[in-house]
């Protein structure tokens, strides 16, 4: 599976390992309660173990080092040697143009072409504010490199505003992790006793290995 993952699913995998760079506010748009943040860590972390590769923007590596103390950037950059960063490419940024247009202009969106915002969207229930419009040109960019990629099938992300560019690509899926770590739920419940016991994946029958998943959840037979 060719696929990439946005901001928030890596700084989740990085809160499960002991690290905090996900905000309070954050985790309240993200998830509800202390329930919805360990499936949002189980997920990150299982959707960050079925790669091969781990592949984000550059536009990610600005969110996270924007906002780290001086001790925190060395750990960051050290994580960072182990990720496929892409580029964001005049292509790309043509590409999230063009995207912002559709959602202000096309059928069925109500964007304000100046901030972006729709009055479809949850407003914070503290501040009132809805998501910032530099956020939402974050979101832009990320879709953009993931739609562009020949190296991106599926673009990971919680994020409901990273969601609703989907209508408007071609090339690249957009899933939640949560919907993985439901199929996989599920499949644990489903493998036969033995195999449990065993230690094997059905898939490939061999002990400890990974199994490869459809962008529906079901497992991709070898050969």
């Amino acid at each position: 599976m060719t696929a990439m993952i946005d901001t928030m699913v890596l700084a989740y995998a990085f809160q499960a390992e002991g690290r905090n760079p996900v905000s309070k506010r954050q985790q309240k748009e993200h998830s509800a309660g202390l329930d919805g943040m360990a499936a949002h860590h189980a997920a990150s972390r299982l959707v960050l173990s079925r790669l091969a590769t781990v592949r984000i923007s550059a536009i990610t590596v600005v969110e996270f080092r924007r906002g780290m103390r001086e001790n925190e950037i060395a750990w960051f950059d050290n994580k960072l040697s182990g990720f496929e960063v892409l580029d964001i490419s005049g292509p790309v940024a043509t590409k999230a143009s063009e995207l912002l247009r559709l959602r202000v202009n096309g059928k069925g969106e109500s964007s304000c072409y100046k901030c972006l915002g729709t009055k479809e969207e949850a407003v914070c229930g503290k501040c009132g504010l809805r998501v910032s419009s530099q956020r939402k040109l974050n979101d832009a960019i990320v879709v953009a490199t993931a739609e562009l990629s020949d190296k991106v099938q599926v673009l990971y992300s919680f994020d409901g505003g990273v969601h609703a560019f989907q209508k408007h690509l071609k090339q690249c899926l957009i899933r939640n992790p949560l919907e993985m770590l439901a199929a996989s739920e599920r499949k644990a419940v489903e493998k036969p006793p033995e195999q449990a016991k065993q230690g094997t994946e059905p898939a490939t029958g061999k002990r400890g290995n990974l199994m490869l998943v459809d962008k529906e959840g079901n497992p991709i037979l070898p050969g």
